[in-house]
């Protein structure tokens, strides 16, 4: 990328699946770092940072963009491998501080994947077809879905438990101009 941010350690893991496993194992090497640093004594990472506040740990966000692509293309073991990664931290990671952000079209189509699903509590489905909808939220995200007009760019169906309770929210859309303009602000 042509800014500097900081912040991020990978920007792209595009079609690249072994790239893609190779993050996820460094990752899970952090989470055995945070799990030694905690120990058992802290539960949390708000725990952990409230005591010890000159070395603190900051948050991680782990985004998977089109995830079923990646593992489409990828080798049997390859894509064993990065489900199982991804798996483990759908279940272990958020006491540490490690946050996922799963995205794709077709996720249905992945085997085991209502394992990962089931502990991702906060669900979000853009305009899509309705079997998208109804994998992640049911019946009632779909008559949701229905209720957006197709020209409300980031409307979306939104569910914080788990797909129960869906509603109507709007996320921040910005235009490719826009999307310019804020990473020059932020480099």
């Amino acid at each position: 990328t042509q800014y500097n941010l900081p912040n991020f350690r990978t920007i792209s893991i595009n079609n690249d699946p072994e790239f893609a496993l190779a993050m996820l194992q460094n990752l899970e090497k952090e989470q055995e770092e945070r799990s030694s640093r905690m120990g058992s004594r802290y539960q949390k990472i708000s725990e952990y940072n409230g005591a010890n506040p000159k070395c603190r740990m900051n948050r991680i966000l782990l985004v998977v963009d089109e995830l079923y692509e990646l593992v489409k293309q990828a080798p049997d073991e390859v894509q064993k491998n990065i489900l199982g990664k991804l798996d483990s931290f759908a279940h272990q990671t958020r006491a540490f501080g490690i946050h996922m952000v799963i995205c794709g079209q077709d996720l249905d189509k992945i085997e085991n994947f209502a394992t990962i699903k089931n502990q991702c509590t906060t669900r979000l489905a853009l305009h899509c077809e309705d079997e998208q909808v109804r994998e992640l939220m049911g019946e009632e995200g779909i008559a949701r879905m229905h209720m957006i007009d197709a020209t409300d760019q980031g409307a979306c169906v939104f569910s914080a438990s788990g797909g129960k309770n869906p509603q109507i929210e709007h996320t921040v859309y910005m235009g490719v101009e826009q999307q310019e303009q804020f990473l020059k602000e932020i480099h």
